[in-house]
């Protein structure tokens, strides 16, 4: 259980306590709140112990002004948070930058499908590349682009899928994907387009170099090794 001091006492809060709709610890009160009752559509964090606002609204509260509508004046909220929903501009939705405070365009090439959003609520939450793309909001110097774009997340020049977008999870269905994964050996390894999984896998770059235990060794060496000592299944023996 969670053990709490609170004005010379204790109290005890076991850890399933705080778990109903908008549920969350306070340990102001030492009891269980509503986020609700914090801020409107804010949503108790991963761990039941604050609350947030959920993927699509930006945060904005006293300490950190928010950028609701790109080109205008900052919001400011006097005392604790708000949630607040991104606008839409020429017909077309706007989404919150990853850091939750600014809403920017989705300038991604799948016009048809360029959006992600929440199967409970309809919300539109973020920007959707193609697949092996991830998505790009700031340039390299970390100026907020007009609106985001999607970068490939492969070698295009050798023709082989050396990175891929960042591993699956349930959020990616409400959060784009910001990061390539690389694989562990990028200079032998290549990620197989048509092995995606939710558990990417990696092999070895078949033409010159061979699986061996964990990584890749060249094939040259592999066959010469090999040609004096071939593999063979483990021998068991009983005693």
């Amino acid at each position: 259980p969670w053990v709490f001091a609170a004005a010379g006492s204790w109290a005890i809060l076991p850890n399933d306590a705080c778990t109903g709709l908008g549920a969350f610890f306070d340990p102001v009160s030492v009891s269980c709140g509503n986020c609700s009752e914090v801020a409107r559509d804010a949503v108790p964090t991963a761990d039941r112990r604050g609350c947030e606002c959920p993927p699509g609204l930006l945060l904005c509260s006293a300490a950190r002004p928010c950028y609701p509508t790109p080109g205008e004046p900052a919001y400011v909220v006097p005392q604790g948070f708000e949630c607040v929903a991104c606008p839409e501009i020429g017909g077309e939705p706007t989404v919150p930058t990853q850091d939750g405070s600014r809403c920017i365009a989705c300038a991604t090439p799948n016009v048809d499908d360029r959006y992600l959003q929440d199967p409970a609520t309809g919300r539109v939450t973020d920007c959707k590349c193609p697949e092996y793309h991830r998505l790009v909001e700031r340039t390299l110097n970390g100026t907020v682009l007009p609106g985001k774009t999607c970068a490939a997340c492969h070698d295009s020049e050798a023709g082989l899928n050396r990175n891929f977008p960042g591993p699956a999870v349930v959020d990616q269905l409400v959060r784009g994907v910001y990061e390539c994964a690389t694989c562990p050996d990028p200079l032998r390894q290549y990620y197989e387009a048509e092995s995606q999984t939710a558990e990417p896998e990696c092999v070895c770059e078949a033409t010159q170099y061979e699986e061996a235990g964990a990584g890749c060794v060249d094939r040259t060496a592999y066959e010469r090794i090999n040609d004096l000592d071939p593999v063979t299944e483990a021998i068991k023996f009983y005693y």
